[in-house]
């Protein structure tokens, strides 16, 4: 018997005495929301990123430098790291672009998350009456 028929036998015996199996381990049954984002998001997102990472650059070299020459230990890492977002934060918040942009997209853009964030609980209380009516259901059903 060769390695091909062999592993058909077990593929054959593995399913007579599996039938079923849970494929949740290995496919991703939740979306990723960022999936479906619309595309001008994703552009948005793109743009932003790359802008940003251009205006922090000199910093993140300086600060890369610093990591490179540390005497001794570094006591508390996370209280270096928040320090080093600190950095950063200010650079970002300094900066007149990001400011703009800021500025027009809170104008522009919030009557839009205003109104998805009103969707969402709207959604939120659909989804828990429905599951309520569903456990009640049930009930009924194993009462029957």
């Amino acid at each position: 018997m060769g390695n091909e028929r062999f592993w058909e036998y077990l593929i054959h015996k593995l399913e007579e005495y599996y039938p079923t199996r849970n494929y949740n381990r290995v496919i991703e049954s939740a979306p990723t929301a960022s999936d479906y984002y619309p595309s001008v998001v994703y552009r948005l997102e793109s743009i932003l990123r790359d802008y940003i990472n251009l205006i922090l650059e000199d910093e993140a070299s300086t600060i890369r430098d610093e990591l490179r020459k540390v005497e001794g230990f570094i006591k508390n890492i996370k209280e270096r790291k928040i320090k080093i977002s600190a950095r950063y934060r200010a650079i970002a918040d300094k900066d007149v672009t990001l400011k703009e942009m800021n500025n027009k997209l809170t104008t522009e853009i919030k009557p839009l998350i205003d109104k998805l964030e009103s969707l969402i609980i709207e959604l939120k209380k659909k989804q828990a009456q429905d599951k309520k009516d569903k456990k009640q259901q049930n009930q009924k059903d194993n009462n029957a």
